[in-house]
């Protein structure tokens, strides 16, 4: 049907409702120089990479997995946090206080070194020669040294060395106080005896104290055994 026409000669038609075209633009973005040999560098936004770790704070289920329990609740076994004191957990047992990451449960006080007592100072000895003793130890030097004179072969020579060591020994025993006073009258009767030559006597004294004291004396007992024996071969009896 024809349209009226509009006052001003406008035609009374709607206008047309197409989108309008928006033609492309024709404009690029600058392109920076990159020398020559070296790649182009594209700007990228960096991208949070995931470095396998990951935090057990409030996780209790991570924190014993990964065996970190510092700073968990008591009620999840673990010890206490900062400023939180221990509290019974649900087996009814206090948690062990912690001080400076060590266990307190069961301390050890370090205990102090105790020197060692000084061993005790042994008495002195008293070295005195036991009273009518000297002249006894006097003539059995006197009959070592005579036997010195006389003309030895090398095996005698052997026994009175062995007799010289035995008179030096009995001596320190006379000094020292270990010789009972029987012993020391047997000496005194042996004494007589070498003195008289009478060494077969002298040998029976010596046989009898070997018998009665072998045990105590015997570093020297064994000694006068050859001491007397070589002294009868040099002197026979008369």
């Amino acid at each position: 049907p024809p349209v009226a026409s509009m006052q001003g000669g406008l035609s009374a038609q709607p206008p047309s409702m197409a989108p309008q075209q928006i033609p492309p633009s024709t404009t690029t973005p600058p392109r920076t120089s990159v020398p020559s040999g070296q790649p182009a560098r594209t700007t990228k936004n960096p991208i949070p990479v995931n470095d396998g770790f990951g935090t057990t704070a409030g996780n209790p289920a991570a924190g014993q997995k990964y065996g970190n329990t510092t700073g968990t609740s008591n009620r999840f076994g673990g010890d206490p946090g900062f400023g939180q004191t221990s509290a019974p957990n649900h087996g009814g047992m206090a948690a062990p206080s912690v001080q400076g990451g060590v266990s307190m449960m069961n301390p050890v006080a370090p205990q102090p070194e105790t020197a060692p007592a000084p061993a005790p100072t042994p008495a002195p000895v008293k070295r005195e020669m036991p009273s009518g003793m000297q002249p006894v130890m006097n003539s059995l030097r006197d009959l070592v040294k005579a036997l010195s004179t006389a003309q030895l072969s090398q095996l005698d020579n052997k026994q009175l060395a062995e007799g010289e060591k035995s008179v030096n020994r009995l001596n320190e025993k006379l000094m020292t106080g270990k010789i009972s006073e029987a012993l020391q009258q047997d000496l005194k009767a042996l004494s007589d005896a070498t003195i008289q030559y009478d060494f077969k006597r002298a040998s029976q004294i010596r046989l009898n104290m070997t018998r009665s004291s072998w045990a105590d004396q015997k570093d020297w007992l064994k000694g006068f055994s050859h001491l007397i024996a070589l002294a009868g071969k040099k002197y026979p009896a008369q």
